[in-house]
């Protein structure tokens, strides 16, 4: 199970600010709870388990975007073996703490969202991994396009195993633009 960072301390773009004691206190009804759930997306009411989230903890870490020396929360990230090959393949490569309050006022882990094309509140977060860095290596995904002209649906699929690895076609009008727009 990776450790993951889930948030860090400050003013992110929820409009909702974390502190050190906002995430101390959320490490620590997290691992009183056991662990929380990991969900795709948000949710209200009933959700399915596609993993846990466990092991819950503060410490160290550096706002990507400033710079800044924070506070993060951190958890060990449990994947079922069906959602592994998503978070490999970077369909799935954020996510988003939903943090909610007890009836005591305390605050604690609700979920752990799972998010594909949704940005998380907190900005900056590095995508997830699906494996300790000293276990089965990732799964890299590269499509390497050159200097050519606009991507046609056989192109990017010679580039890539996307059959394999996400079982869809490279649409000529639909998923190759879009490789082509970020090349």
């Amino acid at each position: 199970m990776p450790r993951q960072v889930l948030a860090f301390s400050g003013l992110h773009r929820n409009g909702h600010p974390l502190t050190e004691a906002d995430l101390a206190q959320v490490a620590e009804m997290g691992n009183a709870q056991g662990s929380a759930p990991l969900t795709f997306g948000h949710v209200r009411g009933d959700a399915i388990r596609y993993g846990s989230a466990q092991n819950f903890a503060t410490g160290p870490y550096t706002d990507p975007i400033s710079g800044a020396s924070v506070t993060g929360l951190f958890a060990d990230l449990d994947f079922l073996d069906a959602v592994r090959p998503h978070v490999e393949a970077g369909t799935l490569a954020q996510r988003s703490i939903g943090i909610r309050r007890d009836p005591k006022g305390r605050l604690y882990p609700h979920h752990v969202a799972l998010l594909g094309a949704q940005p998380p509140a907190v900005p900056g977060l590095p995508d997830l991994v699906a494996f300790d860095a000293g276990g089965t290596d990732l799964a890299e995904i590269r499509v390497t396009l050159g200097p050519a002209g606009p991507l046609d649906g056989t192109q990017a699929d010679a580039a890539a195993d996307f059959r394999g690895i996400g079982g869809n076609l490279v649409m000529p009008g639909f998923t190759a633009p879009k490789l082509d727009w970020v090349r």
